[in-house]
């Protein structure tokens, strides 16, 4: 008879060494999954952030293609280089290349879109009715003068 508790002994000593083996696999998994589900979520949003990050920056630098193009618009009626002319073409060129950055950056956001749509035509219409023509009277030395240009390009510029 004591053959019978021994073997019972030992079967209840396999189930709890296995009960116990499946606890720790069962937390493993668990925890593997909860490392998984968390380096998945950290990602996502490091990628947001970058994204967000190069937006704002994309942001400044058309704002400083903006202020550029109306500080070297004044600047050539002072001045008359042609080296301001150039840079006005290179801020032309930033403040394009900014558009094609936010396009690339945000192609599915609509309400930046519209945002951008807008900047791009209160400041074309900027572009088209003052800083053209202006550019053009100061090079046929026809421009009206500093003060008088600073008021017609804040006029034109105002939504």
């Amino acid at each position: 008879m004591p053959a019978a508790p021994t073997a019972t002994r030992q079967a209840i000593r396999n189930r709890l060494t296995l009960s116990m083996v499946l606890f720790v696999l069962l937390c493993a998994l668990s925890i593997g999954l909860t490392v998984a589900i968390v380096a998945g979520t950290i990602s996502t949003i490091s990628e947001r952030t970058r994204t967000t990050l190069a937006l704002v920056d994309t942001a400044t630098d058309l704002r400083l293609a903006i202020t550029a193009e109306r500080a070297l618009a004044m600047d050539y009626g002072l001045s008359r280089s042609p080296r301001t002319l150039d840079a006005f073409g290179d801020a032309q060129d930033a403040e394009q290349q900014a558009y094609v950055e936010f396009s690339r950056l945000a192609p599915d956001d609509a309400e930046l879109t519209d945002a951008l749509a807008r900047v791009r035509i209160l400041f074309g219409s900027w572009r088209e009715n003052f800083a053209e023509p202006y550019l053009g009277d100061v090079t046929n030395d026809t421009a009206v003068s500093g003060g008088v240009a600073v008021v017609q390009s804040e006029s034109a510029f105002r939504p």
